[in-house]
């Protein structure tokens, strides 16, 4: 009987021990999280010099790295943390989620397209808003942007 007690306490042990870690976890680790690159890349695949279509197609790639520090006594989180990452662009917003373990990166790649209602379109200049957020906390805020050339339209159609 002596045994099943030790043993007991030894569980006890590790589990109150693993406790306080979590906590010390949440309460002094920020999970490392860093904003690493944002690019934005804009494309217009309508024929830009003579377009016969009665609209013209705008594409936007933004490219968003997320970084993560190794497990570390500043980063004392050793589970994967939850990142959102919230992209603005064209009046519209979309959201990406990825969860992130030490010493990681990812990369999220978030399309939006713009079909405007002309044969034609003027140069004009498009920004991406960029934030990521873990749990209640933002990470990184970013602003990025696309150019793109003017459409004409076509004259022979």
């Amino acid at each position: 009987m002596d045994w099943l007690r030790a043993l007991w306490f030894a569980a006890a042990a590790v589990a109150i021990a693993a406790v306080v870690a979590v906590i010390i976890g949440l309460l002094f680790g920020e999970a490392g999280l860093a904003v690493g690159a944002v690019t934005v890349t804009g494309e217009t695949p309508t024929n830009a010099t003579a377009n016969c279509d009665d609209a013209v197609v705008r594409q936007v790639d933004v490219t968003v790295t997320v970084d993560r520090a190794g497990l570390s006594r500043s980063n004392p989180q050793w589970w994967k943390a939850g990142v959102s990452v919230r992209v603005s662009v064209f009046r519209s917003a979309k959201a990406r989620q990825v969860m992130l373990p030490p010493g990681e990166s990812r990369t999220l790649t978030v399309p939006f397209t713009r079909v405007r209602e002309s044969s034609s379109a003027p140069s004009e200049r498009v920004e991406a808003v960029v934030q990521v957020v873990s749990g209640n906390v933002e990470v990184g805020s970013e602003t990025a942007t696309a150019a793109f050339d003017p459409v004409k339209a076509g004259r022979d159609c």
